[in-house]
């Protein structure tokens, strides 16, 4: 049940940010247009030119990592800030129901499989760390060093 659940939420959540990335180049549909506060902030990142052209790539690449299940923990850190920023703007901002309802379709898939994929999280948070030395930072052939108790802790 669990594996299923992680599957569908992987596939919603990468179709969604396909789709979502890929609207600025297909012109499909007219983006709706929130309200002042959240179109201003919309506006001033449109207008630089690159900053919502490099996040709609970044949704798209990541989008199609996660339909293919490939670098599956990778793709969800990327999205981490990008997802942020929608449920700031959507939840706080331009607080209507079809923007919390849309927003929530990106927000839930992703903490679910934050949760799915925490063990390959674990060595990003080790309190106090050293750096690697040999073997391109690894111990012996592509495995991470093993953390002293001292790291655990």
């Amino acid at each position: 049940m669990r594996s299923a659940l992680t599957t569908v939420a992987r596939l919603v959540l990468g179709a969604d940010l396909l789709f979502a990335g890929m609207l600025p180049w297909t012109h499909l549909m007219q983006l709706p247009i929130p309200n002042p506060a959240a179109g201003a902030i919309l506006i001033a990142l449109h207008n630089t030119g690159i900053v919502m052209q490099f996040v709609k790539v970044l949704e798209t690449f990541a989008g199609l990592l996660l339909l293919f299940n490939r670098f599956v923990p990778l793709a969800l850190i990327i999205l981490a800030p990008i997802v942020t920023f929608i449920a700031i703007i959507d939840y706080y901002l331009d607080a209507n129901r079809m923007a919390v309802v849309a927003c929530s379709i990106v927000v839930v898939p992703l903490v679910w499989l934050f949760f799915a994929y925490r063990d390959y999280y674990r060595p990003l948070l080790v309190y106090k760390s050293e750096p690697a030395t040999g073997n391109n930072g690894c111990s012996r052939e592509g495995q991470l060093p093993k953390m002293s108790s001292a790291q655990r802790s």
